[in-house]
């Protein structure tokens, strides 16, 4: 069955009502053609809404131009709103002369210069004149619904790409993209921006995981969050017999047992792994400090960053408050009787070194939805803070903060200039 073409017709009411009534009646007699004009529109409908909806319905809008019909400012708001939703527009002259139809087509500033000069047909409803109409109108009425068909494809796929938000670089790995300093008393602390991947920053002793509040991490078929690539990295494989450890979520299960969901902020402390992980062995990583920065919300399903700002503080604050309780500890945190626990107990004997690394994402980004900027002042105030405070003195020396892509670093640094001095930056992420 052949496909409906709807045509607008557009003219100068006071001048070719009766030619744009013949008009509409030739066109109309083809079955395939819907015509609209504004001639069934009753006294109190909505007037502009009517015209405006059917026009925008429309595959082909044909402008009825004679003398003066650019001075029409009806005729001049359909052709531009016409061609602004990519609708072809088709300009048919009557009693009108070569030169007087180009100056008329100039002036109505249709894009595509493509018009037909009819001859005196539309002055009455002549059948006798049906074939002449046709014959002249229907090619040209074919090219301009294929360029409105293409053209608004063509419209949508650019409106669609600027709707969609625009992919982010990923930046390359560089685990000291940007360093700061902060001097407290005899001790300077070194800030550190890593780009990249932070399961690719080596060495560092104590990796933060922002974790859904179950403390049940995302699996790495399923997830390419930095859950899921800590748990992958963290596993490790045994032969005679080969089995496969994943080891740091049982050590959370040991951990926690039945006692979910914990408390928001709160932090569980694990081992890096068995000395056979990837975090281990490649990025001298000892310890995975889980902080419950993201609720489970089982009714619908999904889950939800905690994203107040004394949220965000507390997780800072309580994963550097755990750097002091590990230390206390010895390095002795996982569940007795695991192999960890034992690498830990002979490690505390031979001379237990304190944690001096630490790496941070950026709380609430990539997953979690919050925009970078957002989120960085709040982290960072309260990292000087609590490492301006003389009276907890920390082991740390070095502190890192991941962020994924090349704008977020930049975001990240231009951020950290205002809590501590900047030593240097490469130029690639200077703003």
């Amino acid at each position: 069955m052949p496909e409906i073409t709807r045509i607008f017709i557009s003219y100068k009411k006071d001048v070719n009502v009766r030619e744009a009534e013949s008009l509409q009646y030739f066109l109309s007699q083809d079955a395939n053609n819907d015509v609209w004009r504004d001639n069934n529109i009753t006294p109190g409908e909505d007037w502009n809404n009517i015209i405006y909806t059917n026009l925008l319905k429309s595959d082909v809008v044909i402008v009825l131009v004679g003398e003066r019909t650019a001075q029409s400012e009806w005729v001049r708001h359909e052709v531009a709103l016409a061609q602004k939703f990519r609708i072809a527009v088709l300009a048919v002259g009557h009693n009108i002369t070569e030169s007087q139809m180009l100056e008329e087509v100039k002036a109505l500033d249709i894009t595509h210069k493509q018009y037909r000069i009819l001859p005196k047909v539309l002055d009455t409803i002549d059948p006798t004149h049906q074939r002449v109409v046709e014959d002249m109108l229907r090619a040209p009425i074919k090219t301009c619904k294929e360029r409105t068909q293409n053209d608004q494809k063509e419209f949508m796929n650019e409106v669609v790409k600027w709707l969609l938000p625009k992919p982010k670089a990923v930046a390359g790995n560089n685990p000291q993209a940007a360093t700061f300093s902060l001097k407290v008393g005899s001790h300077t602390f070194k800030i550190h921006v890593a780009a990249g991947d932070i399961a690719r920053v080596s060495p560092v002793h104590v990796l933060i995981n922002s974790e859904n509040n179950y403390m049940q991490m995302a699996r790495a078929f399923e997830s390419n969050s930095i859950s899921a690539r800590l748990r992958g990295l963290g596993a490790s494989i045994t032969r005679n017999p080969r089995q496969y450890n994943d080891t740091i979520q049982d050590e959370l299960d040991a951990i926690i047992g039945s006692n979910r969901p914990i408390s928001k902020c709160e932090v569980i402390p694990t081992s890096a792994g068995l000395q056979g992980s990837t975090l281990v062995q490649q990025n001298k990583a000892r310890y995975i400090f889980h902080v419950s920065a993201v609720e489970a919300v089982e009714s619908k399903k999904q889950f939800a960053p905690y994203q107040e700002p004394d949220d965000i503080r507390q997780s800072v604050y309580n994963c550097l408050r755990t750097v002091r309780e590990v230390n206390e500890k010895q390095g002795v945190i996982s569940p007795d009787g695991t192999p960890q626990h034992a690498a830990q107990v002979k490690q505390a004997a031979a001379g237990y070194e304190p944690i001096k690394s630490i790496i941070f994402p950026v709380f609430g980004s990539g997953q979690g939805g919050k925009e970078v900027k957002d989120v960085i002042d709040l982290m960072a105030g309260s990292l000087k803070e609590f490492l301006s405070d003389e009276r907890d003195p920390v082991t740390l020396e070095d502190i890192y903060i991941s962020s994924y892509f090349v704008e977020d670093v930049r975001v990240v640094i231009d951020h950290l200039r205002k809590f501590f001095t900047l030593e240097h930056a490469d130029d690639q992420f200077k703003p």
